[in-house]
């Protein structure tokens, strides 16, 4: 995404954006909706992450999207009256696993969350995987404390799992 300048929109940049008054009708994320393609993106701000945090706070919930595992049955979701797919949420303890798949890795994230631990939740955050990416398999730590933001994916076709990535890591 760029600005009419053509410089590319950055991690904690406000910015205004036309959205169209038509959701992207996906009952998974709700919050998804059109915007208009004809206008740029305007950069109007930037913040700091604990300006981001002082001004909305996190996002805590006693589990992360409704359960305890690291992926919920897409029907079951469905079934929530007050659906999100988006959480900002204080993790403690993080470590990255680096898994070699053939010819590709894969990036899991094992951290704790109110006192608990959670186990091979997805990595999404493409620094923190290129940051991993030369490593071999195995498990290496990356921060005591991050603020992170959670996502959930759309229903997996094998399975119609929604799975729990960590999308962007502060």
């Amino acid at each position: 995404m760029k600005y009419p300048d053509g410089s590319r929109v950055e991690l904690l940049d406000v910015v205004e954006k036309k959205f169209s008054d038509q959701s992207a009708n996906n009952p998974i994320q709700p919050e998804n909706f059109f915007y208009n393609q004809k206008y740029y993106w305007q950069k109007v701000g930037r913040m700091t992450l604990p300006e981001l945090i002082d001004k909305r706070g996190y996002d805590l919930r006693d589990k992360i999207f409704y359960n305890d595992e690291r992926s919920i049955f897409g029907a079951d979701v469905e079934k929530i009256s007050a659906r999100e797919s988006l959480l900002l949420l204080p993790v403690e303890n993080l470590f990255i696993a680096v898994e070699e798949v053939e010819d590709h890795k894969k990036f899991f994230a094992d951290f704790e969350y109110r006192g608990k631990k959670y186990f091979r939740f997805s990595v999404g955050d493409i620094a923190v995987r290129k940051k991993f990416e030369t490593n071999g398999a195995g498990k290496y730590f990356l921060k005591s404390n991050a603020s992170v933001v959670f996502s959930l994916t759309n229903p997996f076709h094998a399975n119609y799992q929604c799975y729990k990535m960590l999308a962007q890591i502060f």
